[in-house]
């Protein structure tokens, strides 16, 4: 049954089909009447290539959501309007090696979810902010990775190897 849905995730006729059929959602009007139609793998799925696959509007989120099946761990994939993924979400979801990561969800979570406004913390994603998401995708896990089991870690486990830049996040 998991290779049935798993095999789902690469049908670019189902999730391409879907796109068509919500894309008044995941491409609506703006105010003056215009729509905005973006790169075609919005829409057209490439399951071939996963640098191009989570961008898709429809199949993405829903698949990363199966991988994790958590809903508190997926908040950042979940979260926001259906007709744009997030620049936290593209950041996190372009790793494939990190993008459902328990650990990793869970240290993402710590430190940049808001928990009272339920969504990410202001800056979160910012480049000249010290700890920013981006700097900790890109640079500080792709470095622990070539030391550490980050799939055999906790979120605490991570956030206590982090430098002190990170610190103002965790709070």
């Amino acid at each position: 049954m998991k290779s049935r849905i798993n095999n789902l995730f690469y049908n670019t006729y189902l999730w391409s089909w879907l796109a068509a059929a919500y894309f008044n959602s995941i491409c609506p009007v703006n105010l003056n009447g215009i729509r905005k139609v973006g790169a075609d793998d919005r829409y057209i799925l490439n399951a071939s290539q996963w640098n191009r696959y989570y961008r898709h509007l429809i199949a993405a989120p829903i698949r990363l959501y199966h991988e994790i099946s958590d809903k508190k761990l997926a908040k950042f994939y979940l979260f926001g309007k259906s007709n744009i993924h997030s620049d936290i979400f593209e950041q996190m979801a372009a790793n494939i090696n990190f993008a459902s990561v328990k650990g990793i969800l869970e240290a993402l979570i710590k430190l940049y979810w808001d928990d009272e406004k339920e969504k990410p913390k202001v800056s979160a994603s910012d480049r000249k902010k010290p700890g920013n998401l981006r700097r900790l995708l890109r640079d500080i896990l792709l470095q622990f990775e070539l030391t550490y089991d980050l799939n055999s870690m906790s979120g605490e486990e991570i956030i206590s190897l982090l430098p002190k830049e990170f610190k103002i996040w965790n709070s």
